[in-house]
This record gives structure tokens, C-alpha cells and sequence, in this order.
């Protein structure tokens, strides 16, 4: 039983350090919380992206340019503060 314990946790770090194996069209949401958490998210217009670092309690606004790429381990992404029409691919 001990090798199950030992496999689950090189599964959990591998997930971790492993790139997305998903994308995903985000539609900001105050109500929407991501389990697993995006690995990333890539902008498709300029603006703000509001959003929640797996590790902070509070949203943080991030600027974005078209075609940015933020590596951040994000479990939500805000309607509120984030720029409308902004278009969000996520990765996971």
C-alpha cells in the first residue's frame, strides 16, 4: 500500500510541473472556481485580466497585451474587473 501513497504523490508533481494537456474558451465569471486550476491563460486583446492565484485570497488585476501568455496557477477568472470582450484561452 505504501507504493499507491508514493505513486499518487509523483502523479500530483508531475501534473504540476507537466505543460496543460487542456484548453479552455474562459468566460469571466465571479462565480466560477477552477479545480484543477488553469496552469495558464494566453490574453486575446489588450486590457485587464482579473483573476485568483491558487495561493492568494484576494483577486489581483493583471494587464494584459493581445497574445500575452501568464504563467499562473489561477482557480478563477473575474467578470468584474476584467476587461469586457477580452477573449481568455486557459490551460490545464
Amino acid at each position: 500500500m505504501a507504493h499507491a501513497a508514493t505513486d499518487q504523490t509523483l502523479k500530483a508533481l508531475i501534473d504540476a510541473i507537466a505543460p496543460a494537456r487542456e484548453a479552455l474558451v474562459i468566460d469571466p465569471d465571479d462565480t466560477v472556481t477552477y479545480d484543477p486550476p488553469l496552469k495558464s491563460i494566453r490574453a486575446q486583446g489588450d486590457g485587464v485580466v482579473r483573476l485568483r492565484p491558487v495561493d492568494n485570497a484576494e483577486a489581483v488585476d493583471h494587464p494584459v497585451l493581445d497574445g500575452e501568455y501568464v504563467p499562473v496557477r489561477t482557480t478563477a477568472i473575474l467578470a468584474t474587473g476584467t476587461t469586457p470582450g477580452i477573449g481568455i484561452i486557459g490551460y490545464r
